[in-house]
């Protein structure tokens, strides 16, 4: 079994990883293919497709995960919204200013 990681928001849809292998691993457990880095600060992308079937027809949906090289996370993905809200710790404080 895969140990889940645990993410900080950083701001909406923004998070932060503490531990980006262990985030990469998990990734991949839940379905996204690594497809490696784009920028020198990438630590890379995972993408996950899925496919859809009505009244013989099929359409498929893509979309990414970005990770940089600092642990912080991107992605325009719906899908991966719910996905990473439910690995954020909401007991981690914010800092005070």
């Amino acid at each position: 079994m895969v140990q889940r990681p645990t993410l900080k928001r950083l701001a909406n849809r923004k998070y932060q990883s503490n531990d980006v292998p262990a985030l990469h691993t998990w990734l991949e457990s839940q379905g996204y293919v690594f497809y490696g880095k784009h920028a020198y600060n990438e630590y890379g992308r995972f993408s996950h497709q899925e496919a859809h079937a009505q009244s013989g027809e099929s359409s498929y949906s893509n979309g990414y995960i970005q990770v940089l090289t600092n642990g912080e996370i991107y992605t325009p993905d719906p899908h991966a919204w719910r996905l990473l809200d439910a690995l954020v710790d909401d007991k981690v404080s914010e800092r005070v200013m």
